[in-house]
């Protein structure tokens, strides 16, 4: 029952939504992508259920989840029809300057590939993302070579979004775009391989995400017509049937690898083992909900917001580990000793590589009755950076950092315990160099909205 009740809030609230805010909007509201997530989580792990292949370790964890995914569900839904200054005006739109030149996208994907390449060549990387899987647990992940790439890739996120902003662009011929399209999802391409690095889905749906992002912008304040919006449909099923096909391939090589007899094998439908990599993908973290309930959670012993929003307090001097800066300059071991590898244990133990949920995190720190205001509070901010950055109008891409923060906290909400581990590296210090390197570029401006529409 509370699995149909929660799949019917879920289901609603983004029923609403699209009726709210429209398609071109839904793509940078980071509730939808909540919802989006959690209810093909739901019918997932209800489907298990009803089978009587879920991972059941206590039910009682199980409906607690829901309840949660509920009511997290309500509040965004809330905060939505609370909301009269949703509302981008038609037209008012005439460029974006953050998306700055054709030559800085250029020279940022050219990074983005030669990291990619020293990535692969360094970990001995194959395309069989079962073995490359069982490589990334042996491979020294603090190298020289594994450093270097990554921090070549370290605008990888916002190339991402330049490159869906230039796509739609250039698809709809909104815009004058001079590269082709190829170039022009280049890192859309580049996430998929970096799945396919670590024989992983998260990578992939990260880029899905971030490429929508850009869609959106795109498209907003533009008076979209039917047939523009059939087109956008098109891309976004496009891309998350391919997506549905990667995580199965992901999930068919890792089992072979591993020699995993995985409950998705007890399925006698076609349709549902076609489509069990994104099924099993998106539901595993309910066994990891029930895992780590039982012995990461003390409630008796909260936290207060250091599991949760761990990231915020993460402060250190850039790549100090790299120049032999000792690490108790982090500002983060003045307030306590928590770590997110907590939520991992050991390399042993059951069930470690299972995704785990923020609710874990916010149980954590706030217990079952408290993390009901704090997610509130949440969803209430989260809303309003969304509202900030549909009606921003100015030149730098470092302004949406806070969004950028609550979109992949929201985003990743049944993989990412934390308000992403140092929020700084990953966030605020490539926004703001990217506002300075653009300085260097002389601007193209090939972003003036045609008269077509």
């Amino acid at each position: 029952m509370i699995f149909a009740i929660t799949l019917i809030i879920v289901v609603f609230a983004l029923y609403i939504f699209y009726l709210k805010l429209g398609v071109v909007k839904l793509l940078l509201h980071p509730g939808f992508y909540f919802l989006i997530i959690w209810a093909f989580s739901i019918a997932s792990e209800w489907l298990y259920y009803s089978l009587g292949i879920a991972i059941v370790i206590d039910k009682y964890y199980i409906d607690e989840l829901n309840i949660y995914a509920a009511y997290t569900s309500i509040c965004f839904l809330l905060c939505l029809l609370m909301d009269k200054k949703n509302r981008c005006s038609l037209g008012e739109v005439k460029s974006f300057k953050i998306f700055h030149s054709y030559n800085l996208f250029l020279f940022l994907t050219v990074l983005s590939f030669i990291g990619l390449v020293i990535r692969f060549v360094s970990m001995g990387a194959s395309f069989n993302m079962g073995v490359n899987r069982a490589n990334v647990f042996l491979y020294n992940m603090n190298s020289t070579s594994n450093f270097l790439g990554s921090l070549l890739g370290f605008f990888n996120f916002i190339l991402l979004i330049y490159s869906g902003f230039l796509f739609v662009s250039k698809i709809l011929k909104l815009r004058t775009v001079k590269f082709g399209n190829f170039v022009i999802i280049l890192p859309l391409i580049f996430g998929v391989l970096e799945g396919v690095l670590i024989g992983g889905r998260n990578p992939v749906i990260i880029a899905i995400k971030y490429f929508f992002i850009g869609m959106s912008f795109a498209l907003l304040g533009l008076k979209t017509n039917k047939q523009t919006l059939v087109k956008l449909y098109k891309f976004v099923f496009v891309i998350f049937v391919s997506f549905a096909v990667f995580s199965s391939i992901v999930g068919e090589q890792r089992n072979q690898t591993f020699g995993d007899e995985s409950r998705v094998k007890k399925l006698d439908n076609k349709l549902l083992l076609m489509t069990s990599g994104i099924s099993n993908y998106l539901s595993s973290h309910y066994w990891g909900y029930q895992l780590r309930r039982i012995d990461y959670v003390d409630e008796n012993n909260l936290l207060y917001g250091a599991a949760t929003f761990y990231g915020l307090l993460d402060v250190k001097v850039p790549f100090s580990s790299r120049l032999g800066i000792n690490d108790d300059l982090n500002i983060w071991n003045n307030f306590t000793s928590y770590t997110p590898k907590e939520l991992y244990f050991d390399l042993q133990y059951e069930g470690y590589y299972t995704t785990n949920s923020i609710y874990l995190s916010l149980m954590k720190d706030y217990g079952k009755i408290g993390m009901f205001f704090v997610i509130f509070i949440m969803v209430f901010i989260t809303h309003r950076c969304f509202n900030y950055v549909v009606n921003y109008r100015g030149r730098n891409v470092s302004h949406l950092f806070v969004y950028l923060m609550f979109f992949t906290y929201w985003g990743s909400s049944n993989f990412d315990s934390t308000m992403n581990s140092n929020v700084y590296m990953s966030f605020l210090i490539p926004l703001l160099l990217y506002d300075v390197i653009k300085k260097f570029f002389k601007p193209s401006y090939p972003l003036f909205i045609s008269n077509k529409n």
